[in-house]
């Protein structure tokens, strides 16, 4: 299961720092979500990720820095999604750099984009942001792949997002989830990367000991 990590909206201190030390230890994918970063304010922060880890960033914003920075992907939210300037903006990225957010299996099953993957949210009740509930049924990601296949549609990877800990992670691996996506389970813990490690212990857990049928 690919781990990928979300950036704070707000900073942190030594957060880039942290940011390194999560991609040394085998995050697959960092974000940096900062909708109040200048293309600059970007620039500054990606140019402080040591560089054999450009090719795992994923910026939110300042889409041109993709190709000037050599950077490895982009993320589109829902309007950015739905925002045809911006898609003439990025029309020299291939759909293999571009990922995605949805908030419903419906949308999923509507989407003709091949993108590398996208989002599923909320799946659990948000760690990070008060009053985001639970919205999505966890164990319909079968029926969504299998309704793909049955008309002959792409299904993107699909990542987990939402209230995701140590303690329900083990749910992402019965249904068989691509990946899951982790945001205040990380940045509101003392210590961020402990946190990562507990993540990737109770995945380690759940191959060991799957549950029953």
């Amino acid at each position: 299961m690919k781990l990928i990590i979300l950036s704070p909206d707000t900073d942190i201190p030594h957060e880039t720092t942290t940011a390194n030390r999560l991609l040394d230890m085998g995050a697959h994918r960092f974000h940096i979500r900062k909708p109040h970063f200048t293309v600059s304010q970007y620039e500054q922060y990606i140019e402080q990720i040591h560089p054999q880890h450009r090719r795992r960033l994923v910026i939110h914003g300042s889409y041109e820095l993709y190709s000037t920075l050599k950077i490895g992907g982009i993320h589109l939210n829902t309007a950015a999604r739905g925002n045809k300037e911006v898609w003439n903006q990025i029309k020299g990225i291939p759909a293999s750099a571009i990922s995605t957010s949805f908030h419903s299996w419906q949308e999923i099953n509507d989407n003709t984009y091949p993108y590398r993957y996208v989002f599923i949210s909320p799946l659990f009740d948000s760690i990070s942001k008060l009053g985001y509930k639970a919205a999505i049924a966890i164990p319909d990601i079968s029926n969504t792949r299998i309704k793909a296949e049955k008309d002959h549609k792409f299904c993107p990877q699909i990542v987990g997002l939402g209230g995701i800990s140590p303690h329900n992670i083990p749910q992402l691996l019965q249904h068989g989830y691509d990946g899951a996506a982790l945001l205040g389970t990380i940045w509101q813990s003392p210590d961020p990367v402990a946190a990562f490690v507990e993540v990737v212990m109770a995945i380690n857990l759940g191959h060991e000991h799957p549950p029953a049928d």
